[in-house]
């Protein structure tokens, strides 16, 4: 089992029960089996999944925990969590990061302007005038990880001029700078020219896109969360304000072990001028979610 701390033990499910027969969770008090009809006394008492499986964990205390907890437990929690880098870019600078790309005539500031949180944001512009410009930051996060979480609010201040299959990305994974990617996330135009949330990954030697059902809107922040898995059948998420906007399992992406995460805008497809606005960055190595639960992450002691 995992070792839970007790205040989150109190918060969890202690048992399943389970049919004797077939070994499907029945509900506790039940006397007979809906699924293979057999009757028993008393169903078999076995410790929860959530308490045998991390992400099972994870999944539970995102969708079940965090939305009941009062603010004093959500700071208790976040001493058993893991953060492996977050930058509000209240230093004014790019410090915190690895380095930063801007191809010409295009720009990456920090700036005053229009904080989502704070005194300060990012803000990169690509000109339009060629394709694939770009101007992110970087950091470097290391290859230790083959399952991570990118977390950014983005504002947009115009979102047009993309052709069909084109996209914007605005956070992403990298192998490597400026060369190999893994996955990135942004906004971008479905086949059907239909604008959306949109997410751009590496698949068994070939790079796929997949296309979220919501539209983002010029000039509203949006908080835009990429988990990214290595492996030869992985997952890729993209969630928008904390919903799941697009879900691409089974994907074989396991020679493109990550190890930088960009924010900003990375090498759009197409000849597009765009801007967008930045702000408190978090990469952990489980689900981050919105701001006010940015740092409540299951991951060390669990």
């Amino acid at each position: 089992m995992l070792d839970v701390p007790l205040k989150l033990l109190r918060l969890l499910p202690m048992w399943d029960y389970i049919c004797p027969r077939c070994r499907r969770e029945v509900a506790k008090n039940s006397h007979k089996c809906p699924y293979c009809g057999e009757p028993h006394g008393v169903p078999l008492r076995v410790p929860s999944k959530v308490l045998k499986d991390k992400e099972a964990l994870e999944k539970y205390v995102h969708e079940k925990v965090f939305p009941k907890v009062s603010s004093w437990q959500r700071e208790y929690l976040t001493q058993f969590f893991t953060e492996i880098f977050s930058d509000g870019f209240e230093t004014g600078n790019f410090n915190a990061w690895t380095d930063i790309y801007v191809s010409s005539g295009c720009t990456l500031v920090v700036e005053t302007f229009n904080p989502h949180h704070g005194n300060y944001n990012l803000k990169g512009v690509v000109s339009g005038t060629a394709a694939g410009e770009f101007a992110f930051a970087i950091k470097n996060i290391g290859t230790s990880y083959t399952t991570a979480y990118a977390r950014g609010y983005v504002k947009y201040t115009g979102i047009s001029g993309l052709d069909a299959s084109e996209i914007i990305p605005c956070i992403g994974f990298w192998v490597n700078i400026g060369d190999t990617n893994t996955a990135r996330a942004g906004y971008g135009k479905n086949a059907a020219g239909t604008v959306c949330w949109a997410m751009r990954y590496f698949n068994g030697g070939s790079f796929y896109n997949a296309f979220g059902s919501s539209t983002p809107e010029p000039d509203k922040w949006y908080c835009v969360e990429l988990r990214c898995s290595v492996g030869a059948s992985a997952t890729l998420q993209l969630f928008v304000n904390g919903n799941l906007e697009i879900e691409v399992t089974d994907v074989n992406n396991s020679a493109r072990q990550f190890s930088y995460v960009h924010f900003g805008i990375d090498f759009n497809n197409g000849v597009v001028a765009a801007t967008v606005y930045g702000d408190c960055v978090v990469v952990a190595d489980t689900y981050i979610g919105t701001e006010p639960a940015k740092r409540l992450l299951v991951g060390v002691g669990l």
